[in-house]
């Protein structure tokens, strides 16, 4: 038996079905091209094409009676066909952790199945990434219980998110978007004890520094990080935690303002007087590049595979509650709740659905906050505009202009 038969035989011990456009099952990233020559579903195409980023072998789809399109709800590893160390996985799960599409993921070895919680970070011992599975499944063994709790069965009637052994893991407390606002709100509520930085400052810093390190993380080329090299011509400092430290931040706002439109790192006089006179080094602490901080732990991240409306959270997360209503007082520095993305999600399914090619739509959100669904919504329209033009059983790649248009 070759190592791609071996895979599959070990998928279906737990009753996976394979190809069927009929019912929930497992389609493989390698063979996106013939999916698309089938015609198969919009939906399965677009969400193999997100698995590559991440090296993923094959995905597991969740079809519903009711009309929702197909969920992408497992990651699936070949690790038969070609074996790959703990350190890999544990960059994996990282990157998928950060991207927030699945909560769980299998590692398909010869004799076992691994089981990982995507809903939580990896762990940082010792300045490495640590990848621990919740179960393994023993496929040799005569009786094991965890095949039973991972048939394909439990995941198509929706049963395995609801069974009591499994809600210890999966916690949407855990994910990305959450830790990273609640090491907001610490910071916040720690800044403020310092009563040299007013309030309004406060969150104008951590607005920007959040921005500013996300640009930081994702700017890495093939042979060079375009942040750094910006940041260094600006200020002469390569990273935020030196900029900060050197009270460089103003000189690399005004290039960032210049750089950038939108205003969104413009800061007018009073802004900077306030911020020459203030020692702001604690807010260095923060987002340092070396693992000492538990508030954020930025290396548990994968800023490159974050969505860009996580971080529109942010700015929901720093619009002060109405305090001018009765009982609102106590929630006046506490922010707006901010919409999750995966309501977000199903309600662009609802009026953007990917079986319609159309990207020529006009739209408008009258109550835009942070802008998480224009966001979601103008994602939705490249994706059907890259269905629309495909080519030799190819999605249709983009480019700036493309994306301007």
């Amino acid at each position: 038996m070759d190592d791609r038969k071996k895979h599959i035989e070990n998928l279906q011990k737990l009753d996976f079905q394979i190809e069927n456009q009929d019912g929930s099952s497992i389609y493989f990233v390698d063979k996106q091209g013939e999916y698309i020559a089938k015609n198969e579903s919009p939906y399965i195409i677009i969400a193999l094409d997100k698995a590559k980023e991440f090296d993923v072998d094959a995905v597991y789809f969740r079809r519903f009676d009711d009309g929702r399109p197909p969920l992408a709800q497992i990651y699936i590893y070949d690790n038969i066909t070609q074996q790959k160390s703990n350190d890999y996985y544990a960059q994996k799960h990282k990157e998928i952790w950060s991207s927030c599409e699945v909560a769980i993921f299998f590692i398909i070895d010869k004799e076992t199945i691994r089981i990982y919680d995507c809903r939580k970070p990896v762990k940082i011992c010792k300045n490495s990434l640590r990848s621990i599975p919740i179960d393994t499944i023993d496929l040799l063994a005569e009786v094991d219980d965890a095949i039973s709790k991972y048939k394909s069965q439990n995941f198509e009637n929706g049963s395995f998110w609801e069974n009591e052994n499994t809600k210890q893991h999966f916690s949407n407390y855990k994910i990305a978007s959450e830790r990273l606002i609640k090491g907001l709100r610490e910071i916040r509520k720690k800044l403020r004890k310092n009563k040299s930085l007013t309030p309004e400052l406060i969150d104008k810093l951590l607005i920007i520094c959040i921005l500013i390190k996300y640009l930081e993380e994702t700017g890495g080329g093939k042979n060079k990080n375009y942040a750094h090299v910006f940041f260094e011509k600006a200020t002469g400092f390569q990273d935020l935690e030196s900029i900060i430290r050197n009270n460089k931040l103003c000189c690399l706002l005004s290039a960032l303002s210049n750089h950038f439109n939108g205003g969104i790192f413009s800061v007018d006089e009073d802004f900077k007087q306030e911020l020459a006179k203030t020692d702001i080094r604690i807010l260095a602490d923060f987002f340092e590049a070396n693992y000492r901080n538990n508030l954020f732990g930025w290396k548990e991240y994968s800023f490159e595979h974050i969505p860009v409306e996580l971080i529109s959270n942010f700015y929901e997360e720093f619009i002060p509650k109405d305090t001018t209503q009765p009982n609102e007082k106590s929630k006046e520095n506490t922010g707006a709740v901010y919409t999750p993305s995966f309501l977000v999600k199903l309600l662009v399914d609802e009026c953007l659905p990917l079986n319609d090619v159309n990207e020529n739509v006009k739209l408008i959100d009258p109550a835009c906050g942070s802008g998480i669904f224009l966001v979601t919504a103008y994602k939705r329209l490249v994706q059907r505009w890259r269905v629309k033009c495909k080519k030799e059983n190819k999605l249709a790649n983009t480019n700036p202009k493309i994306l301007k248009k």
